[in-house]
């Protein structure tokens, strides 16, 4: 690494390190990180796996939990040969990896204090955790915001307020956790099932966590990995949802849940070590209690909560409910999410029996949505490829194996009658810039293929530039080159865009 000249003067420590040097990859470990992973769970929590693939033989670096797990992995499998041949299918050599550590800036030491500090002061005021992929966290926060409103923001006849809130949110690489809270626990179970039932949003999440059965909560256990065991078996004896319904603490069925999930294996572990007089019973299934454990912050600070299990693990996170092909449920989520956002979903009921051109159609998805959802009596869907077998199957679509340019020409000339005429303009073609998309909708318009009133939706996508603010700014200039002759226009980044993508909306 290069040095600022302010610190090439700070000496380096010979540190003890929590890092393994893993040598000697095959090409099975290299394509699937996750068997290093599993190899090395028995030793200690896995923070990070970093492989490096520069040399003629890759080799990895391990990051564990502590110290003493790196030293116990490096200690028994090089006193044992046996135990070491199990893992020749993986690597060759492991060796303790000597790291060469500068003492920390105060700074940076405070400023990590006072992240920790604000995490664990959301976590005690939340009682909904969702996780969701970092690059997702602005736009989960907003549908999470609206659903308040879907929920209804409102006070009932006792004084209760109904109401769903983003006290904020954690800062991690790859995945980040929102921290929500809920007036009451039926809100909390109202916006779970509403992010469920939604596609394009459940295929997003990875997991939600309630905290303390969705009530109002304030004292969550804040603890380390080492002492998550101890902990738990105190919650299990002092908890109110146990004694308060007189049950019996030795005969509760505790599901784990946690964040990262590798903390589980080495949670369940410490337990059994701990537990010694069987008070606990780990169960994944028909649990009657849920111990969540979140980590905070990378390898510090845990929050742990022991409630009422109320079935969140049933929702089926991470995945799209439907029986079609991949790429045709991934095509879909976008227009889906469109007509489930613009005008409060009214524009589906509006626009059925209508025309639509569908730009830049394979494998069809949209076509298809457009057939079965908004019921359009007539989609020219135009694409030089071939569309998928189920959407040439539907009597309504007409596939137009050409380009958008020839396509046009080809409807000019014979959408004479103002019944035929198209009424909804979609386009998610891939393009190399924005203007390039609009010019077809107006070409379209131009050249009389247009009803009065139609509707367009346009994924602008932009491939120059990853800058949020430059992509805003360019997928504003679009829509202002579309105001003199459309109206009702929205500009949507939607949870199926890509970051570099946004949607518009309008009507000409």
């Amino acid at each position: 690494h290069r040095l600022s000249k302010d610190r090439r003067s700070v000496p380096l420590l010979m540190a003890p390190s929590r890092c393994v040097f893993v040598g000697g990859l095959t090409p099975n470990c290299v394509k699937s990180p996750d068997l290093l992973e599993s190899a090395f769970a028995r030793y200690g929590q896995v923070e990070q796996i970093s492989i490096k693939k520069k040399n003629a033989m890759p080799y990895a670096f391990v990051t564990f939990s502590s110290i003493d797990s790196a030293s116990r992995v490096v200690e028994e499998l090089s006193e044992t040969d046996g135990e070491m041949e199990k893992y020749r299918h993986l690597f060759r050599v492991l060796e303790p990896a000597h790291l060469s550590e500068r003492p920390r800036r105060k700074q940076d030491v405070e400023k990590e204090k006072a992240e920790v500090a604000r995490l664990v002061d959301l976590a005690r005021r939340c009682n909904v955790i969702v996780q969701v992929p970092t690059t997702h966290v602005g736009r989960i926060t907003d549908y999470v915001q609206k659903s308040s409103d879907a929920i209804g923001t409102s006070t009932s006849e006792s004084g209760t307020t109904y109401e769903v809130r983003v006290l904020g949110s954690s800062n991690r690489k790859d995945e980040s956790l929102l921290f929500v809270h809920c007036s009451c626990p039926t809100v909390a179970q109202e916006l779970l099932r509403s992010l469920a039932n939604t596609a394009y949003i459940s295929r997003i999440i990875k997991k939600t966590y309630v905290l303390g059965d969705g009530e109002t909560y304030s004292d969550a256990t804040l603890c380390t990995i080492d002492s998550v065991a101890s902990e738990a078996l105190e919650l299990v004896a002092k908890s109110e949802t146990i004694t308060r319904n007189g049950a019996d603490p030795t005969a509760i069925r505790i599901r784990i849940s946690s964040f990262p999930p590798n903390v589980a294996q080495k949670l369940i572990s410490s337990i059994e070590e701990v537990d010694v007089d069987n008070t606990i019973s780990l169960s994944p299934t028909k649990a009657s209690h849920t111990l969540s454990v979140i980590e905070l912050a990378s390898g510090g600070a845990y929050i742990l909560d022991l409630s009422q299990d109320i079935g969140t693990d049933d929702y089926s996170w991470g995945t799209a409910s439907t029986t079609k092909s991949d790429r045709i449920c991934r095509a879909q989520h976008k227009i889906a999410e469109v007509f489930h956002r613009y005008r409060g979903g009214m524009l589906i009921n509006e626009l059925q029996g209508c025309v639509a051109i569908d730009c830049g159609s394979s494998p069809g998805g949209w076509s298809l949505f457009l057939a079965e959802q908004v019921k359009c009596r007539r989609i020219h869907s135009v694409d030089p490829a071939e569309l998928a077998q189920e959407v040439i199957d539907r009597e309504a679509v007409s596939h137009l194996q050409m380009t958008i340019e020839k396509a046009i020409d080809t409807l000019s000339q014979s959408l004479v009658d103002e019944n035929d005429k198209i009424g909804l303009f979609v386009s998610d073609m891939c393009l190399h810039d924005m203007p390039e998309q609009v010019d077809r909708l107006l070409e379209a318009r131009e050249k009389g293929l247009l009803c009065k009133g139609a509707y367009f939706i346009l994924t602008l996508k932009n491939v120059r530039s990853k800058a949020k603010a430059t992509i805003d700014q360019r997928a504003a200039e679009q829509a202002k080159r579309l105001e003199p002759i459309a109206e009702e226009i929205d500009m949507l980044f939607l949870i199926s865009n890509k970051p570099s993508e946004r949607t518009i909306v309008g009507r000409v």
